[in-house]
């Protein structure tokens, strides 16, 4: 099965740490979740999602959770919390971000969770990881 993300998203998706504790915690995931796993019997890197048979089963050797778009806007909270979040987030200028940031994600999963990332820990991806970003 192919799997719905970009390349840039799955190094985002991994380098979140605070966004990974929401499942990696108990390594307990939800039938449709999308995982990285690692193991002798799967290539390195390889996506697999969740299905019926394997949910809420301890899966030792997920690496990476990588959280929908639907699971990335709850981390927001409720709906409103979400568009608030979205209209100071992508503002003009964005809050805290350098000018420009959100124009180079190529997803709405890239973009989603670069706005919660910004929002939630101030950080901001330079193209390697999340570093703390001055907030204005």
């Amino acid at each position: 099965m192919k799997h719905p993300f970009t390349g840039e998203y799955l190094k985002m998706a991994a380098g979140a740490q605070e966004v990974q504790i929401t499942r990696m915690a108990g390594m307990v995931f939800q039938s449709g979740d999308f995982v990285i796993f690692e193991s002798a019997f799967t290539p390195a890197g390889m996506v697999s999602m969740i299905d019926e048979h394997s949910h809420n089963i301890p899966q030792d050797n997920a690496k990476v959770w990588l959280p929908q778009l639907r699971q990335l806007m709850d981390m927001f909270g409720d709906f409103t919390a979400s568009l608030e979040a979205f209209r100071t987030g992508l503002g003009n200028p964005a809050a805290g971000a350098p000018p420009g940031y959100f124009e180079k994600f190529k997803s709405w999963e890239e973009c989603t969770l670069a706005v919660l990332m910004l929002k939630k820990t101030g950080k901001i991806w330079n193209g390697q990881g999340w570093v703390v970003t001055a907030r204005t």
